[in-house]
């Protein structure tokens, strides 16, 4: 035989087979005797335990019966002697142990003290838990083994039986790590004993052959490998407009092999908008002939998702033009982020604060107006350092100072910037003197009647020198092939030189043998994926490799090569395998692995498919840690839903929150969607149709801007006012505003942000304390004078009567007798009308027949009340008011019926209009959230006066209870009536409300309790 590369690889690599074969089948047929030697020694445990608790547990029963004692007793007993046996008996092995346990009210309890007690394991759990499953399945009187979770949801071995006579299920257990671990170390021993026999093999082969010579050749087709893997969408047209290449990312795109694009006419491929677009951006090249950038959609079946899309011409070595070439990226991530920005500015200076991108926007004079964290942090800047500035002063060479200033004045001007929307490569100088790369990527945002400019960048120092090295070593590939080895070696990323020869030739016999579908082949046959992946031979690995493992040598990496693959290994090697079959590119794809030292790292595989068997002997298979890239993209997922969560916090809360800027009448830049509450809605505010002083109440409006104007003339960084609003229904809500002050960096105000809490309630409940406490002092003050002034009138009425007795009808004086006793009479109602608002007067209550009542007190004012205000009960006494009763006072609750009813003929004031009489029941069960009645639960018999007169005030109407208030003239009112038809409702435990709006009449609510027959 001839002594060959491929001979040498080939006898390696059947050595290393037959070593791993034989090892690997020793090792199997050891775990699965020793494995099956465990199981059966814990099921034979488990049973004779059972049974030996089993017969304990019969004897005490039979013995108990004897001495008297029941079943639950004689099971104590059994349970007492297993508790004192277990007590001096912990377990076997390192973890394993004994359970007993029974279901109580649902929940599994175990009656064993745990071995693992240190760890604080519950004694109790829920029956239906997902751990304690050895113990679930005992108590479901079933026997066995399995292996499953245990009360600390550790993975065990366990074997399992139910007591019958103890109705209890019993466990023997111990730890798959406990049974896994000896193995583990005699792997590790079997492994380097491999490795030493491997090593021995492999340098006797390495001594007796020549040394190896590897050519890296086509370096062009390694450069078109690299094109084909890329993003971005690449083609080129001919003069014809017909597609002369297209890249993979293109064919995903136009969803079509390259063999159905090439060669085709590129109009057949794009919408009607793309393709007029293209054509201008085609004259624009035939005029100027200069590249040309524009965005679109080039997929009409996918319009949402826009490219940057750049052409320009190509031109032969004499300047001919042969075609155009057409870059295309996709940017619909940026310019939504763009549409966001603009929409909702609140929310996205709070994304812009956390983002791990600087960003930077620029005024319409081209200086800074704001500047992120990160910027500080990429920079060294702090905010209130650049604001202000131009920005181009922080470019490190005065050549791209001067070329961006110039740029930037003429987007300020005209919005055109030939970078518009493209990343650009810059040189920076940060504040420590350091000079970085950075990628900036800028957008245009026209606003304020000028051009804004909105840029984002990255330090990319680091990938720029990764990309540098990566650049240097293709550079030195292509100059001499000489040179590889210490290139390869020297790359500052990871590349492992892999034969995939006999993968070739495996997959040319599948081929033959009929095979169509090799993915679906693969799937459906895993053993055969893994034969294939076996067939892989790693001729040599770089020093990258070494250092992004961890491992201290190749051999040692060798070895250890598979801990080094994640669980979706086999997956993402069918997927290697069917990009061989199709004969593509190249295969690229990203995975999480682990280093040897157990830490797992994001890494992005790109592994060129050649064209020629022979190619396939060494295949430079790149792998590029992308780590901290995937971390970076999860925080920022995870900052961008804490923000989302921080929103939805807002709008459930019952705070309403509000930022407007210091200008005429409040416009809103943002408010909370439960804005709603007051019946309007965010977009009305953040639109402009409503400013935020259109809310306030016009009678607080003056007070409200005054304090505002005093707080600001005070330096105030924040304060608090209480005044009402408007809400879109008409109603008026109290508000808790409490507002903080934002300056810019001049320090001139230009937002107010403010959270409004509604305090209606507390309000009400103030003024109702107050009323209260008010009512109290009146009371006691009016019952002081009712007691005296009724002492005074009684010898004045008794001695005018007597006077006037003794006096003939036709005597003057007489008649002046009997006016003084009628305005004595009159001043005695008056008294006993405050004594029934101080509470002082003792009435009897009686059963009242809600009809009767009803009727008598109807017929009453029909008689009593003007003929110009008409008297309406709506369908007479209701059948459900058949067998109910009041338990009252029949003349003070029909005297404050009459008295609403005079107030409404008074207001009427002679113009003709209505009083309705309307009765209904309510149960006091908490479903009526409009009234508060005193008792609950109980049925109340309800009463609603209601008038169309000019109603009143909300002045008004929060005094109309109070004593002695009136609105009448001198001499026409007391201000008694409706504080004593409040007081007689209250002594009957009932509630009387008052409801008026100016213009729509008013509305009283009497609510009393029932009683049913």
């Amino acid at each position: 035989m001839k002594l060959t590369t491929k001979t040498i690889y080939l006898l390696i690599n059947i050595m290393v087979l037959v070593v791993l074969f034989s090892v690997g089948l020793v090792f199997l047929l050891w775990y699965d005797k020793e494995f099956e030697h465990e199981r059966a020694r814990l099921i034979e445990i488990v049973q004779s335990r059972s049974e030996m608790i089993g017969a304990v547990a019969k004897y005490d029963q039979i013995e108990g019966k004897k001495l008297g004692k029941s079943n639950a007793q004689s099971q104590q007993d059994t349970l007492k002697q297993i508790r004192e046996a277990h007590s001096r008996f912990k377990g076997f092995g390192q973890t394993g142990e004994f359970t007993l346990g029974k279901i109580v009210n649902g929940q599994i309890v175990f009656l064993l003290r745990h071995r693992h007690q240190e760890k604080d394991h519950k004694h109790q759990m829920v029956f239906s838990t997902s751990e304690a499953q050895p113990m679930r399945a005992a108590l479901k009187k079933q026997s066995g083994i399995m292996e499953g979770y245990d009360y600390r949801g550790q993975k065990v071995l366990a074997a399992y039986e139910y007591i019958d006579a103890m109705d209890m299920g019993i466990v023997a257990k111990v730890d798959l790590e406990e049974l896994h671990e000896p193995f583990k170390k005699a792997a590790i021993q079997i492994s380097l004993m491999s490795f030493l026999t491997i090593l021995a093999g492999a340098f006797f082969f390495q001594k007796t052959s020549a040394p190896l010579i590897r050519v890296i050749e086509r370096n062009e087709e390694l450069l078109t490998r690299v094109l084909e893997a890329s993003d971005d969408i690449v083609l080129s047209t001919g003069l014809n407009n017909s597609i002369t290449y297209i890249n993979n990312a293109g064919a995903r795109i136009f969803k079509e092999s390259k063999d159905n694009i090439i060669g085709k006419p590129l109009d057949d491929f794009l919408s009607k908008k793309a393709l007029i677009q293209f054509n201008t951006s085609q004259r624009i090249l035939d005029e100027t002939g200069k590249g040309h950038s524009f965005v679109c959609a080039l997929d009409p079946n996918l319009s949402t998702r826009l490219f940057h899309t750049h052409q320009t011409t190509i031109k032969a070595e004499k300047g001919f033009l042969t075609g155009t070439v057409c870059i295309a990226r996709d940017v619909t991530e940026t310019l939504e982020t763009q549409r966001l920005f603009t929409e909702n500015k609140a929310l996205t200076d709070t994304i812009v604060n956390n983002a791990a991108d600087g960003i930077i926007l620029l005024n319409n004079q081209g200086h800074i107006c704001i500047w992120n964290k990160a910027a500080q942090r990429i920079f060294g800047y702090e905010e209130n350092e650049v604001l202000g500035k131009n920005p181009h002063s922080f470019l490190a060479f005065p050549e791209d100072q001067i070329a961006g200033s110039n740029a930037l004045a003429n987007f300020l001007k005209t919005g055109q910037l030939n970078t518009l929307h493209d990343v650009v490569e810059l040189k920076a100088r940060c504040k420590n003197e350091n000079v970085i790369d950075i990628e900036l990527s800028l957008a245009g945002l026209s606003q304020d009647n000028g051009w804004h400019a909105l840029g984002i960048f990255r330090d990319v120092t680091h990938k720029k020198q990764q990309e540098q090295a990566l650049q240097r070593v293709y550079n030195q590939l292509a100059e001499s092939a000489s040179n590889y080895k210490y290139l390869f070696d020297n790359a500052k990323i990871s590349i492992w030189d892999e034969d995939f020869t006999d993968v070739y030739d495996a997959l040319e016999a599948l081929k033959e043998q009929g095979i169509r579908d090799i993915k679906v082949y693969l799937n459906a046959n895993p053993e055969v994926a893994l034969n294939l992946a076996q067939k892989i031979k790693i001729n040599d690995i770089n020093e990258e490799t070494l250092r992004l493992y961890r491992a201290q040598s190749k051999e040692h990496f060798f070895n250890s090569i598979t801990e080094t693959f994640s669980g979706d290994a086999l997956d993402i090697f069918i997927d290697e395998i069917d990009a061989i079959w199709h004969k593509k590119s190249g295969f690229v794809t990203s995975t999480t692995q682990r280093t040897l030292d157990g830490k797992s790292i994001y890494v992005m595989i790109y592994v060129p498919i050649p064209t020629e068997r022979e190619e396939y002997k060494n295949i430079p298979v790149s792998i590029l840690d992308i780590t901290e890239t995937v971390l970076t993209k999860e925080r920022l997922n995870e900052q961008n839903e804490a923000l989302q969560e921080l929103q939805n916090i807002i709008d459930r809360s019952p705070a309403v929150a509000f930022l407007w800027r210091n200008e005429e009448k409040w416009p809103v830049e943002y408010v909370s969607h439960n804005i709603s509450e007051w019946g309007y809605t965010k977009e009305q505010f953040e639109s402009g149709q409503l400013h935020f002083v259109d809310i306030v109440n016009p009678d607080d409006l003056e007070r409200v801007g005054n304090e505002v104007s005093q707080y600001i003339e005070n330096d105030y960084s924040s304060f608090v006012q209480e005044y009402r609003i408007i809400a879109a229904d008409g109603s008026i809500h109290w508000i808790d505003d409490r507002t903080w002050v934002r300056k810019d960096h001049e320090g001139n105000i230009t937002h107010f942000e403010g959270i409004c809490l509604e305090i209606t309630e507390r309000k009400e409940v103030e003024r109702l304390l107050w009323q209260s406490q008010k009512s109290e002092a009146l009371g006691n003050m009016a019952a002081g004078i009712a007691h005296d002034f009724n002492n005074m009138l009684l010898p004045v009425i008794a001695l005018t009567d007597l006077t006037a007795n003794q006096c003939k009808d036709d005597d003057p004086i007489k008649r002046r007798m009997l006016k003084i006793k009628d305005a004595g009479e009159k001043a005695q109602e008056l008294v006993k009308s405050l004594m029934i608002f101080a509470r002082e007067e003792e009435v009897e209550f009686n059963p009242i027949h809600v009809c009767d009542f009803l009727s008598t007190t109807i017929e009453l004012l029909e008689q009593t009340m003007p003929s110009s205000m008409q008297i309406i009960q709506k369908g007479g006494c209701p059948k459900e008011y058949q067998d109910c009763s009041i338990l009252g006072s029949f003349g003070q609750l029909q005297s404050v019926l009459i008295n609403i009813a005079k107030n409404a003929a008074d207001a009427l004031n002679g113009r003709t209009g209505t009083f309705n009489i309307e009765c209904s029941q309510l149960l006091n069960d908490n479903s009526h959230t409009d009234v508060e009645l005193p008792e609950q639960g109980a049925v109340y018999f309800h009463i609603r006066l209601k008038d169309n007169g000019p109603g009143m005030t909300d002045e008004v109407l929060m005094r109309i209870f109070d004593p002695f208030y009136t609105t009448k003239a001198v001499g026409e009112g007391t201000g008694m009536g409706l504080a004593m038809a409040r007081s007689i409702i209250d002594k009957h435990k009932g509630l009387i409300r008052a409801h008026s709006r100016k213009g729509y009449g008013t509305t009283f609510d009497i609510y009393i309790p029932l009683i049913v027959s």
